[in-house]
Formats: structure tokens, C-alpha cells, sequence
């Protein structure tokens, strides 16, 4: 079943919700009761739903969850990063996805407190840096099958595969998209249903969440992914899925 925005208006003496449905306006394929997104391009297929059933109950309200699922035919390895993923309004805002881990040289910003410096008794003009212990891993609560996490994701994936080809984490984009989550923003429930960065091979399949930017202002979005060979940089496949927001 889709998921609905909820979008809360005061009135005077009264609070009212205004329920905000999104619907696929292309293709779809159905799952039970629910209307799935589907497109495909040069070997890759893509699956998108706009849902959530997680902890807080009420994130739609903050942020757009996306259910996506990437499937590669390609023949190639294809990269699955943050900044290759958009929700284009018809303003033509474009809304990114936001980086659900923060990360700095491999390890969470987020999950992990400020270092502090300690002096030591014998020689008190020499510092010793200590370190916090780094954040605990996070439950693996994607689905993947031939998929390879990105090297700065191995410490919160363990188990899952890693990427041995070279991997240049978009720094900046990171800079920039971190600072746009609302307070309490992510929970550990949405880190372990988000989709990492990473590789899918070629017969690959990995699901897992995308959180946007919140769409609530537009009347239609698309999302749009353009997915790039993981090992050469090379363009792979460009595909786009449009929604209604009713």
C-alpha cells in the first residue's frame, strides 16, 4: 500500500491533516495491493515506492522515504551512490538524497562524540590523543545479492561484501547534505533499512531505502537515477519515474 505524506495545517481551534498521496504515473508493476514504479534502461531495472513502516512512524512528515530496488543486467558493475539519485518537482526544485551516515575517514560522525585531548602526569606538555571506540555496526536490514558495500561503509556492514575498486567519496556532498537532516534525524532504524553506497555487480539485486529531501510543496515529482560503471566512471543507464502528488 503506498505510504501518505501528512501534511498538518493549524486552523483556528482546529488542527487538521491534509493527507498527501503520492502515485506512480508510469509504468508499475503490482506487488499484492501496492502499485510499484518500474522502469528500465540498458540492462538495468529499477523499482521505486514511496513507504514507510519504521521507527518514527511519522518521518514522511520530515523527510521522503523511497523503497528502491536496483536490478543489473548490465553487464558491467554499476556504482549506486547518493548524489546519482534525485527527485526532480515539477518547480523544478530538485531534491537530493540526504546521506544517511556521516562519515569521516570510514567512521560515523554521527554515532561518534568529539575526541578529547589528555595530558599525562609525567610530562604535561605532551598530549595523547584518545580516541572513542567507533560506532557499532548497524543491523543488515537490506536485502543484496551480488552487491559490494563502498570501503568508508565496511565498520556498519559487516558481512556484506566489500568493494575492492577504488571508491572517491563525494566529500562535498556530503558537506552540504548532512547538514539538511532535521534534529533526531536518522534514527537507527532508518540506518539499517538505508541503501548503502556501493557496487552491484552484473546479475545483482539489492533493496533498501533512499531518504529525500521532503517533496510535500510539489504537485508531481520524478526520480531520477543515472548510474554509472563502478569500475570506469562510464555512463550506464539513465532512467526516470514519475509521480503524482495528490
Amino acid at each position: 500500500m503506498l505510504r501518505l505524506l501528512r501534511l498538518c495545517v493549524l486552523l483556528p481551534f482546529l488542527t487538521a491533516c491534509v493527507e498527501t498521496v503520492l502515485v506512480p504515473t508510469g509504468s508499475v508493476v503490482r506487488e499484492g495491493s501496492r502499485q510499484v514504479a518500474f522502469a528500465e534502461a540498458a540492462g538495468v531495472k529499477l523499482w521505486a515506492e514511496f513507504q514507510w513502516s519504521g521507527d518514527p512512524v511519522n518521518l514522511p512528515d520530515y523527510v521522503t522515504p523511497v523503497l528502491v530496488t536496483v536490478e543489473n543486467s548490465s553487464g558491467r558493475p554499476i556504482r549506486l551512490a547518493y548524489q546519482d539519485f534525485t527527485l526532480v518537482g515539477a518547480t523544478g526544485v530538485r531534491y537530493a538524497a540526504l546521506p544517511p551516515f556521516g562519515l569521516a575517514a570510514g567512521v560515523s560522525e554521527r554515532a561518534q562524540p568529539a575526541s578529547d585531548i589528555v595530558f599525562v602526569d609525567y610530562h604535561p606538555a605532551t598530549p595523547v590523543i584518545r580516541h572513542p571506540p567507533p560506532p557499532p555496526p548497524v543491523k543488515v536490514r537490506i536485502h543484496h545479492h551480488r552487491f559490494h558495500v563502498a570501503p568508508p561503509y565496511a565498520h556498519f556492514y559487516v558481512g556484506v561484501p566489500l568493494w575492492a575498486g577504488l571508491w572517491a567519496l563525494n566529500a562535498g556532498y556530503y558537506a552540504r547534505w548532512q547538514a539538511a537532516w532535521p534534529v533526531r534525524l536518522p534514527t537507527a532504524d532508518m540506518l539499517e533499512r538505508a541503501l548503502p553506497e556501493g557496487a552491484l555487480d552484473d546479475g545483482g539485486r539489492v533493496t533498501g531505502h533512499l531518504y529525500f529531501q521532503n517533496v510535500r510543496r510539489e504537485a508531481a515529482v520524478q526520480l531520477q537515477a543515472t548510474l554509472h560503471d563502478a569500475a570506469t566512471s562510464q555512463d550506464v543507464a539513465t532512467l526516470t519515474l514519475p509521480f503524482a502528488v495528490r
